[in-house]
């Protein structure tokens, strides 16, 4: 099965459907309680996280303003 969310990967994995790949941060909580398991650890990326690339002009869509505000906050992965 395939799936564009985190989180509905992490509820196929966490009701036995098979391996999947996520952000740590997200599995932590269930690896660490017993109901998930770390698998080929030593392909794990820990890279600096993500990067936003976007045009330089002068009006910034909102949408796209309002993610550079989350991310500046949450800082994923850096």
């Amino acid at each position: 099965m395939t799936a564009d969310d985190s989180r509905s990967t992490l509820a196929m994995a966490l009701n036995g459907a098979g391996l999947t790949f996520g952000l740590e941060a997200l599995f932590a909580e269930h690896v660490t309680d017993g109901r998930l398991c770390l698998v080929l650890t030593d392909w794990a990326t820990m890279g600096p996280g993500f990067y936003l690339y976007y045009s330089g002009r002068r009006q910034v869509p909102a949408g796209l303003r309002a993610l550079l505000t989350i991310a500046a906050k949450l800082k994923p992965l850096g």
